[in-house]
């Protein structure tokens, strides 16, 4: 990661939890809500924006903006994931997500037929 300076920073309070996301990694999604909610900031405003969200599914929304990867640990989180990603407009999270349930719907599919 790389050390960026106080006002290079984003930060967001998801559901309690606190996330900073580098101004260069967020705006790597310029169509994202994310994104948009963070330039409409006001300098008085400190670059904080409060996210009516679960923050400990939000936790994969950060890996993904900064790793462009996805993380999970379970398929109930790879929901909510989606719903996040739907709600935030990450269009790329989106389609990543679309690929990692296609590969796993094949791969099952494929165990269940050996």
């Amino acid at each position: 990661m790389s050390h960026e300076s106080a006002e290079d920073l984003f930060h967001f309070n998801v559901g309690g939890w606190h996330f900073s996301v580098p101004r260069s990694k967020l705006s790597q999604f310029p169509d994202s809500l994310l994104w948009k909610e963070a330039l409409a900031l006001t300098s008085s405003e400190s670059q904080r924006l409060f996210i009516d969200r679960d923050g400990s599914t939000f936790r994969h929304v950060h890996y993904y903006l900064y790793t462009s990867k996805l993380s999970f640990s379970s398929c109930a989180e790879l929901n909510l994931l989606y719903e996040q990603a739907l709600g935030l407009q990450l269009m790329p999270l989106l389609q990543e997500w679309s690929i990692r349930i296609v590969y796993k719907w094949l791969q099952n599919h494929l165990n269940g037929l050996a």
